[in-house]
């Protein structure tokens, strides 16, 4: 009784140890953490487990062929350790292994269908490979299992743009500066982008305002501040005063959360100097952005991972709205809107598929009717047993 009961603290104190090991290497400190994990090697009941983390520390290390030999003991020990093959696919990719890294991913995937991470690493292989549908097809994926992943959003608007949506590609790195405001690369890609997409959009829309003044309009961008140059001839008039607010009615449906302030020039004639010059802001006096609770808490109730994300953000439009971030509110209002639509896709899809196979199943299963013959009209009818006779 002595025996077993030293034992089971043994094995509770190497628990302990353990979930301190996976603290140092949370904080990077993956020199204390892989010494915490050989030390309780011994008597944790799950060595499998302790040899996959401690392979991961290697591998943050950089000591590839200790990580390895980690996983490998993993493995050998418990041939269901997921993420032992996980771990073990991305350490064959970085070292050129591509094959060995797709086996190693597909066991992953089949023991544990749910890991956004090893959907978003094969993604990444599949670009280098140049096999985009695939690609394409591991990123919606990691992205429906993980929607707070800015990474995801980031290399599939890459993905996208490399296809030529480019729309579809800003789109995706918005959400992703949504999930993470210090993602710089995503900053920069809306940069190089956002005078491609949004420009020829506003000056088509402010040309038609201005058709019925008789003003001409050229549209440049200056970081987030629009620079809307007007030209009128020598005897069209125009209230400068008026056009600040025709503007706004004009760019604020537009939703452009990438710029706050437009600078109004006027020019009239061949006179070159500006007759008039003065900056505003975008979205004064604009109201709230909804929050679209309706539709997060809908999404929330048909698709959890997709409906708490939306939850988050809604919470976030007013917050952001006080504090007089306007673009802001307005982003988080929309992503609210996508996060919803793409949960009800999501979930009209997981129902949609199981009506059609059972439908089909049970077409399949209805028996055959048998057939019906028509009988010959010149078939001899068959005389009674006692016919009468004739008189």
């Amino acid at each position: 009784m002595d025996a077993n009961l030293h034992h089971w603290y043994r094995q509770q104190a190497a628990k302990l140890a353990y979930r301190h090991g996976c603290t140092y290497a949370r904080q990077e400190n993956h020199a204390r953490a892989i010494s915490t994990f050989t030390r309780v090697l011994t008597s944790h009941p799950d060595p499998a487990k302790v040899y996959t983390t401690r392979g991961l520390s290697y591998q943050k290390q950089g000591n590839k062929a200790a990580a390895l030999q980690d996983f490998n003991t993993a493995l050998a020990i418990d041939a269901n350790q997921s993420q032992a093959y996980g771990n073990r696919g991305l350490l064959r990719y970085e070292t050129g292994d591509r094959a060995g890294a797709l086996a190693d991913w597909a066991t992953a995937l089949a023991q544990s269908p749910n890991c956004p991470e090893i959907y978003y690493n094969r993604a990444l292989l599949h670009i280098e490979s140049q096999n985009y549908d695939a690609a394409m097809s591991d990123l919606n994926q990691a992205i429906a299992l993980n929607p707070n992943a800015a990474e995801s959003y980031f290399h599939r608007g890459n993905l996208q743009e490399r296809l030529g949506n480019i729309a579809g590609a800003v789109e995706d790195w918005r959400i992703a500066a949504c999930n993470d405001l210090s993602f710089e690369e995503t900053q920069t890609k809306l940069a190089q982008y956002q005078e491609k997409v949004a420009l020829p959009t506003i000056t088509q829309a402010l040309k038609q305002a201005f058709a019925e003044l008789q003003l001409n309009v050229r549209v440049q961008q200056n970081e987030q501040c629009l620079e809307i140059s007007i030209h009128r001839e020598v005897g069209v008039g125009v209230s400068y005063y008026r056009l600040p607010e025709l503007i706004r009615e004009v760019l604020v449906p537009l939703e452009l959360p990438d710029f706050t302030q437009f600078e109004l020039i006027g020019r009239v004639g061949d006179i070159q100097r500006a007759e008039w010059s003065q900056k505003y802001d975008l979205y004064k006096g604009q109201p709230c952005p909804p929050s679209n609770w309706q539709s997060a808490l809908s999404a929330f109730v048909t698709c959890p991972p997709f409906g708490l994300t939306a939850l988050i953000y809604a919470l976030q439009v007013q917050s952001f709205y006080k504090q007089g971030a306007y673009p802001d509110a307005l982003r988080a209002s929309k992503t609210v809107r996508q996060l919803s639509h793409a949960g009800v896709g999501i979930l009209c899809a997981l129902t949609i598929i199981p009506l059609g196979y059972t439908a089909y199943t049970a077409l399949r299963a209805e028996p055959t009717p048998p057939q019906r013959t028509a009988r010959s009209i010149d078939a001899p009818i068959s005389e009674p047993a006692n016919p009468i006779e004739k008189l």
